[in-house]
Formats: C-alpha cells, sequence, structure tokens
C-alpha cells in the first residue's frame, strides 16, 4: 500500500513508500484514512528539527496524526462507522490518564500517532479501539477532519487560568490560531485580537471573514496589539511557533497576565525573569488534548455552535502528498488536507 515515511533521522521523507497491508492486533481496528490534516509538526518532522529528534527510535514511522478514517473491521467497531482518533495516548492507567489528561502520561511520547506510531498518510492503518471516537454522520468530513487541531485549540483555551478574561489576544493567524480564537470567543471577553505579520494578509482576512478583530504586528507590535485591545492583555495565546511572538507576548501582558504557548517553538525561549517576577506574569504551556477535550470539540461541530468549515483548505490525493506538504509550507489558508482513501 502507498503511505508517506519518515525512514531515517535527518531532512526528508519518502512521499511514496511501498509497504505491506498491516494487520490488527488485539482489541484494534483495521481502518481506511478518509482525511489527513499537514501541520506544521509534520514539517519539522520532515526536517527533523529540534524538538521532534528523540523519535529517532521509532522510525520508519507513518506519517498523519490529524485523521478523520473509517472501520474497515473491528472488535467493537462497526465497519462503515467514521471516527477520529486521540493523536496523543497514554498508558491508560496512571493518575494523569484516568483525570482524562491523557497527552501528558509519561508513555505518551512513545504513542504519540504520526510520530512514534504509524498514522495515517497511508491507505490504511490500525489503531487501538479504545482510542477512537465516533464522528456523528451529520458532520461533513472536511469539519471532521479538522477535530484533532480543534480539540487542540479546545484544550489551550481551557488550560487558561485567568478565570473571565477581559482582553485576549492571538498570536498567529493560522489554522489552531484561529480556533483558539474561535473557542476563546465564547468566552465573552470585551476585547479579542488576532495577530499576525504583513505577510499573514490572507490568514487576516479569514480572520475577519469568521468576524474576528485582526492587528498585523510589525515593529511596533506591542504597541499596536495594546491599542487594538485598549489596554495591556489579560491572555495571550502564542500559537505561531515564533520566538518574536513568544517575546512580544509576554511584554503585551498586564500585571497578571497569562501566556499560553501553544505553538511549538524550534528554538530555545527565553524568559527575562525580572519583568516577569515584578508583574506576576503566568506562563503555561497546551499540549494536545486530552479524551474530554476531544468530546468536548466534537461536540461544538455537530451543534454547529463553532462553523470551520472555513477553515479547510486544499485537498491533495495521497499521490500528491509531497505537494500538500509545500503548500503547507507556504503558508496556504486554512488546513491542508490529504484524502488517502481511493
Amino acid at each position: 500500500m502507498l503511505a508517506v515515511v519518515k525512514e531515517h533521522p535527518g531532512p526528508g521523507l519518502s512521499y511514496d513508500a511501498e509497504l505491506p497491508v498491516p494487520s490488527p492486533a488485539a482489541g484494534e481496528a483495521l481502518l481506511k484514512p478518509l482525511l489527513v490534516g499537514i501541520c506544521g509538526t509534520d514539517l519539522h518532522i520532515e526536517s527533523w528539527a529540534e524538538p521532534y529528534r528523540d523519535l529517532e527510535a521509532y522510525l520508519p514511522t507513518v506519517l498523519g496524526h490529524e485523521v478523520l478514517a473509517e472501520v474497515v473491521e473491528g472488535e467493537r467497531s462497526s465497519a462503515g462507522e467514521r471516527c477520529v482518533a486521540l493523536s496523543v495516548y497514554g498508558c491508560g492507567r496512571c493518575e494523569l490518564c484516568r483525570s482524562g489528561r491523557s497527552q501528558l502520561c509519561p508513555d505518551a511520547r512513545k504513542e504519540s500517532l504520526g510520530m512514534a506510531r504509524d498514522g495515517g498518510l497511508a491507505e490504511l492503518m490500525t489503531l487501538p479501539e479504545d482510542r477512537l471516537l465516533a464522528v456523528p454522520q451529520t458532520v461533513p468530513d472536511e469539519v471532521a477532519a479538522l477535530c484533532e487541531p480543534f480539540a487542540t485549540a479546545v484544550r489551550a483555551v481551557r488550560t487558561a487560568k485567568g478565570g473571565k478574561p477581559t482582553r485576549i489576544a492571538v498570536l498567529g493567524p493560522g489554522a489552531i490560531g484561529l480556533m483558539v480564537a474561535l473557542v476563546a470567543a465564547r468566552l465573552n471577553p470585551e476585547r479579542l485580537v488576532v495577530v499576525g505579520t504583513e505577510s499573514d494578509g490572507d490568514r487576516l482576512n479569514l480572520a475577519e471573514d469568521l468576524g474576528l478583530r485582526t492587528v498585523v504586528s510589525g515593529t511596533d507590535g506591542t504597541d499596536a496589539l495594546s491599542d487594538s485591545l485598549g489596554g495591556p492583555a489579560d491572555v495571550i495565546f502564542e500559537a505561531s511557533g515564533s520566538v518574536r511572538a513568544f517575546e512580544e507576548g509576554l511584554q503585551a501582558l498586564g500585571p497578571g497576565g497569562e501566556l499560553v504557548v501553544v505553538g511549538m517553538h524550534g528554538e530555545p525561549l527565553a524568559v527575562p525573569s525580572g519583568g516577569f517576577v515584578r508583574r506576576e506574569l503566568r506562563l503555561s504551556g497546551s499540549y494536545a488534548a486530552g479524551r474530554r477535550d476531544w468530546e468536548e470539540a466534537i461536540r461544538l461541530v455537530q451543534s454547529e455552535e463553532v462553523d470551520l468549515r472555513p477553515l479547510a483548505g486544499s485537498v491533495f490525493g495521497l499521490d500528491e502528498a509531497r505537494s500538500a506538504f509545500r503548500a503547507t509550507e507556504a503558508g496556504v489558508t486554512g488546513r491542508t488536507l490529504v484524502r488517502c482513501a481511493s
């Protein structure tokens, strides 16, 4: 079968690898991936960025962690049922897993989909059935395929500990940044803005089409953000993966404010301790999503309380995976999707 595989450490992927059809073990289902999203994580694995080099022990690995699939066969799952797959999954036994935070389990890294465990950029795949969540038939495929980044956005907003924030900013108008903004808007803040750079024109236009206020960060990015918010921010979500955005985010916080880091950075981050301590700022990381975040994400798209359809981008075939990666790298608007089923 055709698959996109990270075969060796170092830059590069095999976009047209031929692999044997996988056989499900006990408790697993055989799945036919329908749509798989391509995101910055996939690009980082392709380029072999530092935060992902610990995955060398698991190579070769099929990429693809944002998966909408159809059940081919399973012990508990019905053939033909559509499902999404928890991208990060723990041991299922520890306190973190039992409390719904399986993405923080010490064993989660070795079960990370499309990183340590074969993902969905293939014609077929297998996964434990308790790792699957059914998708209601009323949810369109292109929306269901966005549940993984949307669950990450739900998790990020839940991570913020600032009570009811008045002024919220989201740094980075990519798919996850816009999803975070849509979820954060449900908190009914007085001001919420999405921040991008001059090169983010199309993405910022999409944000405005979604009803979100935007601001372009330039040399005076901090002042522009404060002006747009009407004062210092209470909560800022850093979803760009930019070191500069991280630094500007810290500067734009008011006393007692919180910076929630959602984007993975390829370089070390520096925190100026003086201002950080004197202003009693909080710095939080938000990683992936737990089962409850996934369930809430599915509920929100099923009820259409949040409309993700404008965030679905171009669709490529599995045999066009290289083009899908290059489109994502170019910063196209919306989440790039790969249709794996023929």
